[in-house]
């Protein structure tokens, strides 16, 4: 599929001309560029030797810890739904222990670093089109001090296999 075919199949799906810039620049990416992985089985361990035991690294002191934490942020990457563990809705809204969801935990770790600390690392989520809704619902009620930010990423259409054309999303799974 050339580029203007591109365009014209993307059409459907009414992408601001934002993302139907940044979705033209990954497809023609994807097919400029050799893949890098040439066989996914080649995929292996590294060999203990270049693999550094955790008992070997020496801890850090304070300050070295808050030099590092001043240039930190979280970010979750949180666009899964539960639908492949039968649940309906974002994984990370899902209550796990004591009436808290994925998203609770998290913020309360992140909220524990900066107050041992004396840090102001923030918290963001990358949310889905699937998962935005209820993250900021989350959000909504925590009244932690921690700064949280969140940014939804453009829903981009997926190619078939064969390059022809694009799947159905009514059709996929894409929990």
């Amino acid at each position: 599929m050339d580029v203007i075919q591109l365009k014209k199949a993307l059409k459907v799906f009414k992408l601001d001309d934002s993302a139907l810039e940044g979705y033209t620049q990954l497809y023609n990416k994807f097919h400029a560029k050799p893949k890098k992985i040439g066989s996914w089985k080649s995929l292996c361990t590294p060999d203990g030797g270049k693999l550094v035991p955790y008992s070997s690294i020496s801890v850090p002191d304070k300050e070295s810890i808050e030099a590092t934490l001043a240039r930190l942020a979280v970010c979750k990457l949180n666009g899964g739904l539960g639908t492949s563990m039968n649940c309906r809705g974002s994984k990370s809204a899902i209550v796990v222990r004591e009436k808290k969801t994925f998203v609770d935990i998290l913020v309360e770790q992140v909220a524990e670093l900066n107050k041992k600390y004396q840090a102001d690392v923030p918290l963001m989520f990358m949310n889905s089109f699937n998962t935005h809704g209820a993250t900021e619902r989350i959000m909504g009620r925590i009244v932690e001090t921690t700064r949280i930010l969140s940014f939804c990423q453009h829903s981009y259409p997926r190619l078939l296999a064969d390059d022809s054309g694009f799947l159905d999303p009514k059709k996929t799974n894409t929990g």
